[in-house]
C-alpha cells in the first residue's frame, strides 16, 4: 500500500510596505523595522532598520532602547541602522526610538515602535546537528547543479524551523500556520516565527510534511513536489533553517531584495534521469481541478527580477518528446492559480517514456509594476530515467538493483515481505541458506528435524537442512541453526569458500595470499583463510577506511552482489 504524505508550501514576505520621506529632490527610504510588534523568543535580539540613503549622506544618528541611548551604528554593506544589546533584555515590553539626520537637510527621520522579549527566550542558539548539516548539504548540492548561489546555514531559521517542528508534533498537526491556543505556540506565521527567533532578511519561503522518517526522502519529496519546488530555486535566497523529528520535517529559506533578472527552470537544461511520473499528494494540489490519477513529473519555468512583476502571461508552452511529436500537458500560471506569481507550472498528463528526450519551450509575458512590460522565449531539454522494472517494488534506484533484480529472475534470491527486497535490512542465517542453496541448485529432501528450532511449517526450512548436508553453513553444538541470527562478514566469507571449493571441486591454495586490511588482527582465526579466498577472488572487499569489518552484520544486498561475485568466479 502506498504510504501517503502531506507536503504544504505558501511564501510569506517580511518586508513591511516601502516607505519613503523626501526632501527637496533627493529621496531616503525606510522599512523593516525589526522587531515590531510580535514577541520574540531571543534575549539579545538585534534592532534594526532598513535605510536606503541613496546619493545622501549621513550626519548622525541615536537611537534609545527604553529611553537610554545605545551605540547603534550605521551598516553601510546592508544598509541598515543597527544595534546588538551586550547583555540579555529582561523578559517584557520595550520601546525603540530612532532619530536620523540626513546632511544638508533641516528635517530628520523619527520613528519609533516596541516589542516584547518572551519569558522563556534564549539567551544563545545551538549549534548546528548533522542533520541540519547535511540537510544544508543536499540543498546545496541541488541548488550547484542549477548554478545558483549557496546557502548559509542561519541559526534563527534553525530555531525557528525547530519550534515549527516540535508544534506539529505536540498537536499532530501539519500545517504552516499556528493556533495561539495550542500546545508549542512559537507564532501565527512562518515569517512571524522567523523574526521571533530573529531573523530579519527579506522573505521567508517555507516547507513542512509529515509522513517520511527518512531526510533524504523528505527532502526530494520537497523537489519534487512543485510548489515546494519554488522555493529551492529562488536565487536570491541566502539563509537556510531545518529541523526534523518523528517524520516531521520544516525548511525554512531567507531571501534578499531582487537581483538580475533571471529565468530558472527544473529539470534545468540537459539535465539526465528525470523520474517518468509523479505521485502527487502536495497540498495544495497543483491539479485540483484537473484528473491527476496518473501524471508525468511536473517541470516549473520560472522569473526572477529585482523589478516587482505584477503578473505573467502564458503566451505558449508546449512539451515535445525526441521524436518531435507535442505531449499533452497541463499548465498552470499565476493567471489561473492564485499560488503562483513568477513561476508557471508544467505537468505531463500522462506518465512519460522510459530514457527518452524531452524538450520545453514557453513564451511568457512579464508585467512590471508601472506598466511595463517584457516578453520571455526560453527553451531547453531534459532526459528522463532509464525505469527498467524490477521484480521487487523497493529497489528501484538502488545501487545494487540491477544484481538483485537479475538473481530474482533466475528464482535464486526472493522477497523480504510482499513483493520488497529490503535490500538495506541485514541477513539473516535462514536466509543466507535460502539463497545459497538454490545458487548451488542443491537437491531437496522433505523436512528431516535436523535442528531444534528448524520447523516444517518454515518456508525455508528444506534449504537450511540442504545447506547443512552439504556441509555450507553448520548448526551449533546446543542443536540449534538460529535461522534469525544475522550473519558478519567473516561468516559470509567462511560459507562462500565452502560453497567454491564444492562447486569447483578445487582446494584453495592461498597459503601465499597476503591481506592488508588495518583490522587483519580482528579477523579470527578460523575465518583468516576464507577472508583471503575472498578477497583474492574479488567476491568480498574491504571497507572505504581499510578495514575489513568482520565482526559487522551483511546487508541482503550486500550478500546478493556476493552471491552474484560467487558465480563469475566459479564460471572462470
Amino acid at each position: 500500500m502506498q504510504r501517503m504524505f502531506k507536503y504544504f508550501i505558501f511564501v510569506f514576505i517580511i518586508t513591511s510596505c516601502m516607505m519613503s520621506i523626501s526632501f527637496a529632490d533627493s529621496k531616503i527610504a525606510y522599512f523593516s523595522r525589526y522587531p515590531k510588534d510580535i514577541s520574540i523568543h531571543i534575549s539579545k535580539p538585534e534592532i534594526s532598520m532598513k535605510l536606503i540613503l541613496n546619493d545622501n549622506s549621513l550626519e548622525s544618528l541615536e537611537m534609545k532602547l527604553d529611553g537610554t541611548t545605545v551605540d547603534a551604528k550605521y551598516d553601510d554593506a546592508r544598509e541598515m541602522v543597527v544595534y546588538k544589546p551586550i547583555s540579555s533584555l529582561s523578559p517584557g515590553s520595550h520601546t525603540v526610538d530612532l532619530e536620523v539626520r540626513i546632511t544638508g537637510w533641516s528635517n530628520f527621520l523619527s520613528q519609533s515602535w516596541s516589542f516584547t522579549v518572551n519569558e522563556n527566550a534564549l539567551n544563545s542558539f545551538s549549534l548546528s546537528t548533522d542533520e541540519q548539516n547535511q540537510a544544508l548539504k543536499y540543498a546545496n548540492n541541488f541548488r550547484k547543479s542549477i548554478g545558483l548561489p549557496l546557502l548559509n546555514i542561519n541559526y534563527s531559521l534553525n530555531a525557528a524551523s525547530k519550534a515549527h517542528t516540535n508544534y506539529m508534533i505536540l498537536n499532530s498537526r501539519t500545517s504552516h500556520d499556528e493556533l495561539q491556543s495550542n500546545k508549542g505556540y512559537s507564532g501565527g506565521t512562518p515569517s512571524i516565527r522567523a523574526q521571533a527567533y530573529g531573523y530579519n532578511g527579506t522573505t521567508i519561503a517555507e516547507n513542512v510534511s509529515s509522513g517520511f522518517d527518512d531526510l533524504n526522502g523528505a527532502l526530494q519529496a520537497f523537489i519534487s513536489a512543485p510548489y515546494h519546488r519554488l522555493a529551492w530555486l529562488n536565487p536570491y535566497a541566502r539563509d537556510f533553517g531545518y529541523y526534523g523529528q518523528n517524520g516531521y520535517h520544516t525548511l525554512l529559506f531567507g531571501s534578499v531584495i531582487g537581483g538580475d533578472d533571471l529565468v530558472v527552470t527544473y529539470p534545468y537544461n540537459n539535465q539526465i534521469d528525470i523520474p517518468i511520473r509523479w505521485e502527487n499528494t502536495e497540498t495544495p494540489n497543483p491539479l485540483r481541478n484537473s484528473p491527476d490519477d496518473s501524471i508525468g513529473y511536473p517541470i516549473t519555468i520560472s522569473y526572477f527580477s529585482d523589478k516587482k512583476a505584477t503578473s505573467i502571461v502564458v503566451e505558449k508552452v508546449t512539451l515535445k518528446d525526441h521524436l518531435g511529436e507535442n505531449i499533452k500537458i497541463y499548465s498552470k500560471g499565476p493567471k489561473n492559480d492564485e499560488y503562483l506569481t513568477d513561476s508557471v507550472i508544467i505537468i505531463p498528463a500522462e506518465p512519460l517514456k522510459s530514457d527518452t528526450k524531452y524538450s520545453v519551450s514557453s513564451t511568457l509575458t512579464v508585467y512590471f509594476e508601472g506598466g511595463t512590460k517584457k516578453e520571455v522565449r526560453h527553451s531547453f531539454s531534459y532526459r528522463t530515467k532509464n525505469e527498467k522494472k524490477y521484480v521487487f517494488e523497493d529497489i528501484n534506484g538502488h545501487w545494487a538493483a540491477d544484481v538483485i533484480d537479475d538473481l530474482a529472475q533466475e528464482k535464486i534470491v526472493t522477497a523480504k515481505d510482499g513483493n520488497n527486497f529490503r535490500p538495506d535490512v541485514a541477513i539473516t542465517r535462514g536466509e543466507f541458506s535460502l539463497y545459497i542453496s538454490k545458487m548451488m541448485g542443491l537437491n531437496i529432501r522433505n523436512f528431516e528435524g535436523v535442528f531444534k528450532d528448524v520447523t516444517s511449517s518454515m518456508s525455508n526450512s528444506g534449504y537450511i537442512e540442504a545447506a547443512e548436508r552439504y556441509g555450507i553453513l553448520n548448526g551449533y553444538e546446543d542443536g540449534t541453526f538460529q535461522p534469525n541470527k544475522l550473519m558478519t562478514r567473516q561468516e559470509m566469507a567462511a560459507v562462500i569458500k565452502r560453497t567454491y571449493e564444492i562447486k569447483t571441486r578445487l582446494t584453495s591454495d592461498i597459503t601465499d595470499y597476503n591481506i592488508r586490511y588495518k583490522d587483519n588482527a580482528d579477523i579470527s582465526s578460523w575465518a583468516i583463510s576464507s577472508v583471503k579466498l575472498c578477497s583474492k577472488l574479488g567476491i568480498i572487499n574491504g571497507r572505504e577506511d581499510g578495514n575489513f569489518d568482520p565482526y559487522h552484520s551483511t546487508t541482503r544486498a550486500e550478500a546478493v552482489v556476493m552471491i552474484d561475485r560467487l558465480m563469475t568466479a566459479i564460471e572462470r
